[in-house]
């Protein structure tokens, strides 16, 4: 088998490719990140999601879907999927009202606290 060309100015050194080392350390990121994010039930995006919602709330009274896709680099579908889901996985760990807990969400395309309030969360 014919040894492929690495057309590289690391062709010789491969290791030191800033490409090749940036990926390798983002992955280890990303699974460190994962495995933490698994122990509180959380996905990457959903956690994405809700940093970015927060750093908003921050910014601003009023923050939308598309506020947290383009501030997120999302799509906006994407980031209205995500949050469906956090609203969900909030009432099955909350309980239903039937059961007698409360059970409170907010599905509107709008997210944000009154000026001296807490930030909503999801």
């Amino acid at each position: 088998m014919e040894k492929s060309q690495f057309n590289s100015i690391y062709k010789d050194e491969y290791k030191k490719s800033t490409g090749l080392l940036f990926i390798r350390t983002y992955h280890k990121w990303h699974g460190l990140i994962k495995n933490k994010l698994r122990t509180i039930d959380l996905t990457h995006p959903q956690f994405v999601v809700l940093t970015t919602l927060a750093a908003l709330l921050r910014q601003q009274e009023w923050v939308s879907q598309t506020h947290i896709a383009r501030f997120s680099d999302m799509d906006v579908m994407t980031v209205s999927q995500i949050i469906r889901l956090l609203v969900k996985k909030r009432i099955d760990h909350a309980g239903s009202p039937s059961q007698g807990q409360p059970c409170q969400h907010h599905t509107s395309n709008r997210y944000g606290a009154a000026k001296g309030q807490p930030s909503p969360s999801l």
